[in-house]
Order: structure tokens, then sequence, then C-alpha cells
């Protein structure tokens, strides 16, 4: 008889899930904000920070959930990353990712 054991506690990666801006999206610029949720077994602020990259360049760590970045017109690759107190990436967690176009309307 084969059988199955479920232990509601096992987890194997703290989640990170960028919210905003969605993958393909346009945005207008200059000001874009950053949305991000994480799984319920990372509590920002006390078990770590959000890293913040644009086109694979850190821009900023931050305690919140969201952050707004000032980007000028064109594509990017907008990444967040879980890191721990001493900003080191959280081997365990699988970045979260969307490619956006900023677009300036000229007035």
């Amino acid at each position: 008889m084969l059988g199955s054991i479920f232990w509601s506690g096992l987890c194997f990666a703290q989640n990170i899930f960028l919210d905003r801006p969605r993958d393909g999206a346009t945005v207008p610029g200059p000001t874009v904000t950053v949305r991000v949720t994480v799984s319920e077994d990372f509590v920002v602020g006390q078990d770590g920070r959000i890293l913040i990259l644009v086109d694979g360049a850190p821009v900023g760590e931050i305690a919140a959930l969201s952050t707004v970045l000032w980007l000028p017109p064109g594509t990017y690759q907008i990444q967040a990353e879980l890191v721990d107190l001493r900003s080191r990436r959280i081997a365990t967690s699988i970045p979260a990712q969307s490619k956006v176009t900023v677009s300036w309307s000229s007035y």
C-alpha cells in the first residue's frame, strides 16, 4: 500500500510576487510604482527586505511592499528579490520579474 504524508508546515522557499507593474505593461512615467506581495512565511522588515533591480542593477532595498521609481522613457526589466537583514540574497527564493515599457506624455 502506497501512501502520502503531507505536512502543512513544510515550505521550501519564501516567495515574492511582483504585482505592479505587470509583465508586458506600458506604464506612464516618469514615476513607476512597484508593488510586491510575499509569502506568509516572510515578514518584510523582520525577516529581511526587498531588493529592487532595474536591468540587473540594484536601485534600492526596501522594508515595505511598495516603492516608487523614477525612470525615463524606455523598456526595462524590473526585478524584486528577497534579501536577509544583512542584504544577502535568500538563495531559496526565486526573484520576481516584469518587463515594462515606460512612456512619458508630452505636453
